[in-house]
């Protein structure tokens, strides 16, 4: 029989404030994908990819060790590893599409608010303020 050992969940903190469980294929998935990207082509192409995820894998230790911790910092640790592994043209790709959906996000929010306050039936002329001064006139 093996040694079992209860190695504690790792959880994020997602961009919306939600707790999640650390999956660490999915930054995998996001390192290769900006490999794709780039259309890196190495006779040793998972030698790199393997070097860029170990050096990632242990910064994110290294922030786990602290307790929760957010997407944004595993992100930041993602461009921080590529760039330590000599692979620049992939950080840059990887960092413009984290900019892309920043962007894609603050729309998306701002379109909520907007539907949101439409769909409220109120604005600046019905606001309690507003209420109050016509009931003294």
């Amino acid at each position: 029989m093996g040694l079992t050992v209860n190695v504690p969940k790792r959880t994020i903190i997602k961009r919306d404030g939600q707790i999640q469980e650390f999956d660490f294929t999915k930054i995998e998935k996001a390192i290769r994908s900006a490999f794709a990207a780039q259309e890196k082509h190495f006779t040793d192409d998972e030698t790199v990819i393997n070097l860029v995820l170990r050096v990632v894998e242990n910064s994110v230790d290294i922030l786990f060790d602290k307790g929760n911790v957010d997407v944004e910092l595993i992100q930041d640790a993602v461009e921080k590893a590529l760039m330590s592994c000599g692979q620049y043209d992939v950080a840059k790709s990887y960092i413009l599409y984290r900019e892309k959906h920043s962007e894609e996000r603050a729309i998306s929010r701002r379109i909520k608010y907007m539907k949101d306050y439409q769909l409220n039936g109120e604005n600046a002329a019905t606001s309690s303020q507003t209420i109050q001064m016509q009931t003294w006139i």
